[in-house]
C-alpha cells in the first residue's frame, strides 16, 4: 500500500510502519519520524492504566482481563523498534534520457558450426550519438570497463504471455558495494541514531522495452542458441534513416558479457526488480 507524502511523491506504507514477527511475539517497526507519536501513546496507556486501577469493578475477571489487555498493549508499544533511513543514489546519466530513442533490438546470430563466433544483441537506437552516450553510461556502472565478467550490468529478457517480450537493463544491486556504503553511513550515525535500526534504500536507473516475440524472429533464435551463462556481446546499433539503409552496429561499444536473465512473466515474484516495472 502506498500513501502520498507530497504532491508528486508516494511511498510504500511498509517503509514507515509495519509489524514483524520475532519468535512468538509481534514487533512494531516504526520510522523515526513517528517516534514522538509512539512515546505519547505509551504515556496515554500509562494514564489509562492508573485511572483504571482507581475505578472499582465488581467482577474480578473483568478487572483482571482489562489489566492483562493494557499490559500486552503497553508491552507491544514498549518494544517498538525505530528506524532511520539511509538513502543511496546510484550515478545518474549526464545526458537527457529520451525514451523514444530505443526503437527495437538488433541481433547478430552466428550460423551453426561457427563456434568461434558469439551472439550479439542490444538496443537499436534512432540516433548514433544517443547510442554512444547510452552505452558509455552503462560502462560507468562497470567502472568504465567493456568486460562485464561479474554481471554488473544486468540484461534481463522476460517472456510475456501475449507473444511479446520485455528487455530490462539495470545495474546489479549486489555488485554495487552497497553493504559497504550502508555500513559506513551506520558508523557515521552511530551516536546520533543510537538504538535505532538502519533502513536501507537506494535508487538507480532501470531501462526496459517491450517488443513482439515470434518464433521466426531473431529474439527466438537468440534465446534458443545462447545459453544464459556463456559469453555473448551486448552491443548498441543505430537504425537507418532511410528504408533502404542498413543497420549500423557499433562494435567498438560492445560489452563482453557472460550472463543474462531469462524468465517467463509468470515466474516473476516481488523479489525480482522486473516485477515492479510492467511491460510498456
Amino acid at each position: 500500500m502506498k500513501i502520498r507524502v507530497k504532491k508528486d511523491l508516494k511511498v510504500d506504507l511498509s517503509t514507515l510502519i509495519r509489524i514483524e514477527r520475532k519468535g512468538l511475539l509481534p514487533r512494531l517497526i516504526v520510522h523515526e519520524r513517528f517516534e514522538k507519536q509512539v512515546k505519547w501513546t505509551l504515556r496515554i496507556l500509562t494514564i489509562i492504566g492508573v485511572a483504571s486501577s482507581l475505578v472499582s469493578i465488581n467482577e474480578w475477571y473483568i478487572s483482571f482481563s482489562l489489566a492483562i489487555l493494557l499490559l500486552l498493549i503497553e508491552q507491544f508499544f514498549e518494544k517498538t523498534v525505530f528506524e532511520y533511513t539511509s538513502f543511496v543514489i546510484m550515478p545518474l546519466p549526464e545526458f537527457e534520457i529520451d525514451h523514444t530513442q530505443w526503437l527495437t533490438n538488433a541481433f547478430l546470430i552466428p550460423h551453426n558450426g561457427h563456434n568461434d563466433q558469439f551472439c550479439h544483441i542490444g538496443p537499436a537506437f534512432k540516433d548514433r550519438d544517443y547510442a554512444i552516450n547510452f552505452f558509455t553510461y552503462l560502462t560507468n556502472w562497470n567502472w568504465e570497463s567493456f568486460i562485464d565478467d561479474e554481471n554488473v550490468i544486468v540484461v534481463s529478457i522476460i517472456l510475456e504471455p501475449d507473444s511479446r517480450y520485455t528487455m530490462y537493463i539495470y545495474s546489479n544491486p549486489s555488485k554495487r558495494q552497497l553493504d559497504k556504503i550502508f555500513k559506513e553511513d551506520a558508523n557515521r550515525n552511530n551516536l546520533s541514531k543510537y538504538g535505532k535500526q538502519q533502513q536501507q534504500l537506494f535508487t538507480q536507473m532501470i531501462f526496459w522495452k517491450t517488443l513482439v516475440y515470434h518464433e521466426d524472429y531473431f529474439i527466438h533464435q537468440f534465446i534458443t542458441k545462447q545459453p544464459t551463462d556463456q559469453k555473448f556481446y551486448f552491443m548498441p546499433a543505430v537504425l537507418p534513416k532511410v528504408p533502404e539503409g542498413e543497420i549500423e552496429y557499433l562494435f567498438e561499444y560492445a560489452i563482453e558479457k557472460f550472463q543474462y536473465r531469462l524468465k517467463h512473466r509468470g515466474n516473476i515474484t516481488n523479489n525480482d526488480i522486473e516485477y515492479y516495472f510492467k511491460p510498456q
